[in-house]
């Protein structure tokens, strides 16, 4: 099941991130210390809200010619939830900024730090079943739990979304060097590289 994160409601999380310590005063032959940007740790830069519609099926067993199916079920629920992408901090390489000041940073790539469902927005829609037959709640979270890994996998390959986190972590990052840079009389600017970065 496809989930519809071309309609989803973009959030975006700017950390407060900006003012992180640790800088030392170049001079004597020591760089900058960026290494504060990394107890930022898993930087969540874009929460997205989305919509999906997820089926419960069985085609069951026909008995007597098709009059009668044993096993037949058919289910739809509809649900909100979320995704939550953006980069490990860890991650991150920042250079000592070169001869005119530029600061490089190795961006890693993207991923889906985590998918919730909002359970108080499970709603039925549509429910058709055989003889004697009922939708179990073992069910209903296998086919949630199937909704999810899509909607997780969807989100890990749209570009689209991989970017816009990207751009997130860039304003951060770049903020935080540039004042640090502020903070020793240097005027820095940044350079970003890496798989997602364009």
């Amino acid at each position: 099941m496809k989930g519809k994160l071309g309609s989803m409601v973009v959030v975006v999380f700017l950390l407060c991130a900006l003012a992180i310590g640790g800088c030392s005063m170049p001079g004597n032959g020591d760089s900058p210390d960026f290494s504060g940007v990394k107890s930022i740790a898993d930087l969540a830069t874009l929460r997205c809200f989305y919509h999906n519609v997820v089926e419960i099926k069985n085609d069951g067993t026909d008995i007597l010619l098709g009059a009668i199916k044993v096993g037949y079920k058919k289910a739809w629920y509809e649900y909100s939830g979320s995704v939550e992408l953006g980069i490990n901090m860890k991650d991150v390489h920042i250079s000592a900024p070169n001869g005119e000041g530029v600061v490089t940073v190795e961006i890693p790539e993207v991923k889906v730090f985590d998918t919730q469902v909002d359970e108080e927005t499970i709603d039925e829609i549509c429910v058709d079943k055989g003889l004697f037959q009922s939708i179990t709640n073992e069910e209903k979270v296998e086919a949630l739990d199937r909704a999810q890994k899509d909607i997780k996998k969807e989100a890990a390959n749209d570009a689209l979304l991989r970017r816009q986190a990207v751009e997130q972590a860039e304003v951060i990052i770049e903020s935080y060097i540039v004042n640090v840079g502020k903070s020793v009389g240097e005027d820095y600017r940044v350079e970003f590289r890496g798989k997602d970065v364009e």
